[in-house]
């Protein structure tokens, strides 16, 4: 009866509370999500059939962008309703304005139809396009009006519509930085999951072999990237906290693997090095201040730099050596119980042999040599 969360005032149900709660008499529920799907293309809330703006304005910490959002689109939409309404009554229903307000409406009410389930974002996607249009002609109508008003109303209306302008410009870069962090997200993702995904369906060649010739689609170099924002300027655009920050140049596969970099530490992958070879590395307490040669696996489990080890284990990293099928007791040694178990669970080590002494394993040195 009901297939995803529903959202409902202010708390969502999972599936079954739904149906416990609902479950006898389920059509005001069903028509509460459609008029949520419809509420949000025209008024930004509720969002998944939850009205979070209003509820962070009722606990007294509403978000800047919240009320951008909320209130640039009941501004549009309030000017497209005074439009709309003015060219049936002006021009009939068969004028060309008229027709695209009305089909508007119609693509409305067909995407609050067809989210009766529950409620999403972009289950109002149908109706975007000929709310952009009914806006446009909208816009062009309140301009013209403007024009005709007297100089202290013209004025006002100036200042208003630069001001709409700016908040709906707001949210169009919101938009692009939003998609440039999937962006950049889907990329780590095809980075470092690839041990998992190879794990997990290990017994599906089919699927295994179009991940397999999607690899270069995935990790290809260009792809968009966040823009480094001030925090302020972060949560006006109501860009998700936890942005990756900007982190200084790597200048080799050992720098970018001690800062967990993976995008920086795939590049040195990417353009030709390969992930067996030994690494010039140097650090005041794993190498005791020099430098010396060890793997890029076992750097990365030294320095506890965990989606390093799983790009590594992903682009062909392998465990032959004395030294690196020692990395889960290295890992141990160093306190990184949870690193252990990640090279154990992806690197193949079967090896029961138990750990040397930790005195042996407190640096990197012994594992190098």
């Amino acid at each position: 009866m009901f297939e995803q969360a529903v959202g409902y005032g202010f708390t969502e149900m999972e599936p079954a509370e739904a149906l416990a709660r609902f479950g006898t008499f389920p059509y005001w529920i069903y028509a509460y999500s459609g008029a949520a799907t419809m509420a949000n293309v025209l008024f930004s809330e509720p969002t998944r059939g939850l009205f979070r703006i209003v509820h962070d304005t009722s606990q007294g910490h509403p978000e800047i962008w919240e009320m951008i959002h909320l209130l640039s689109s009941a501004a549009l939409t309030a000017v497209i309703v005074w439009w709309g309404v003015g060219s049936i009554r002006t021009h009939g229903r068969s004028a060309p304005e008229s027709r695209v307000f009305i089909a508007m409406l119609v693509a409305l009410l067909a995407c609050g139809v067809l989210s009766f389930n529950y409620s999403r974002d972009r289950l109002g996607g149908m109706a975007v396009p000929f709310y952009a249009l009914a806006a446009f002609f909208a816009l062009r109508a309140a301009v013209m009006k403007t024009l005709e008003a007297s100089r202290a109303k013209l004025v006002l209306a100036s200042v208003a519509l630069v001001l709409f302008a700016t908040a709906w410009a707001t949210r169009a870069t919101a938009t692009i930085e939003i998609a440039r962090i999937f962006s950049l997200r889907n990329q780590t993702e095809w980075l470092v999951l690839l041990p998992a995904r190879r794990a997990e369906f290990a017994e599906r060649p089919t699927y295994l072999r179009i991940m397999q010739s999607m690899i270069d689609q995935g990790t290809a170099e260009g792809a968009p990237r966040p823009t480094p924002y001030p925090r302020w300027v972060t949560r006006t655009l109501g860009l998700p906290e936890s942005q990756p920050a900007v982190t200084p140049f790597a200048y080799s596969l050992a720098d970018a693997i001690e800062r967990d970099d993976v995008q920086r530490a795939y590049t040195f992958i990417r353009g030709g090095q390969d992930p067996n070879d030994l690494i010039a590395v140097r650090h005041p307490v794993l190498t005791e201040g020099r430098e010396v040669l060890t793997s890029p696996l076992l750097w990365a489990v030294a320095t506890n730099s965990r989606q390093s080890v799983l790009m590594l284990f992903g682009f062909g990293a392998r465990m032959d050596r004395p030294a690196d099928r020692r990395a889960p007791c290295l890992a141990e040694a160093l306190g990184h119980s949870e690193m252990a178990e990640l090279v154990r669970r992806y690197g193949g080590t079967t090896s029961t042999d138990p750990c040397p002494p930790a005195s042996e394993l407190a640096t990197i040195l012994p594992a190098a040599k």
